[in-house]
């Protein structure tokens, strides 16, 4: 709970930070500083990662199973809101969902091929979905199991969201991580041409 209440205090202090000090923010952007913060921890947990790795593991297609939960439960959900969410049909709010949490990607194809307000739905809904990750990872992993934080985290099981995983549900699941948040990368472009392909 401490961590989650970290979580959220830094996050709408950098709201307030934004909106108290807009003129400076206009001429300054701090979105490259982002990867200065992630790289490091990414590079540490590849370190880790190494130490505990097995290659027998990445052979085995059960291990398929976690990404299959993902992609299956996401764009159930996707298509779920599209039938309910006013503007825009089911194929369309599954286009949304496909990004797994890769919000940059997923609204950029979104905007070119379907448009802005597809675009920008897009990057929320993966916004969303990484922020509700790093706040509520221990929530998911004490009363769903730990595997909970890992299919929320979607793409960014392997990266943004490993951390807040492995505290959530133990040192165990780095490599499942990785390797779901991998394949789930991997998917985002060729789902999403076939979802824009049908919806043309």
């Amino acid at each position: 709970m401490r961590g989650t209440f970290i979580f959220c205090m830094a996050f709408f202090f950098g709201i307030g930070g934004a909106l108290y000090f807009s003129d400076f923010f206009v001429y300054f952007d701090v979105s490259r500083f982002i990867p200065m913060a992630l790289y490091p921890m990414i590079f540490f947990l590849g370190i880790d990662f190494a130490r505990d790795f097995k290659i027998a593991y990445f052979l085995k297609l059960r291990n398929l199973v976690f990404p299959l939960i993902t992609i299956v439960g996401t764009l159930m959900a996707g298509m779920f809101m599209g039938m309910l969410w006013p503007g825009i049909s089911f194929l369309e709010g599954m286009m949304v969902s496909a990004g797994f949490g890769y919000a940059s990607l997923s609204s950029l194809i979104l905007e070119a091929e379907m448009g802005a307000q597809m675009g920008a739905l897009a990057l929320l809904s993966n916004v969303f979905r990484e922020l509700f990750t790093l706040l509520f990872s221990g929530q998911m992993a004490r009363y769903l199991g730990g595997v909970a934080p890992m299919l929320s985290a979607g793409s960014n099981s392997m990266d943004t969201c490993l951390a807040s995983i492995l505290k959530a549900s133990g040192r165990e699941w780095l490599a499942p991580s990785i390797v779901h948040g991998f394949i789930l990368t991997l998917l985002v472009p060729i789902l999403l041409s076939v979802l824009i392909f049908f919806v043309e």
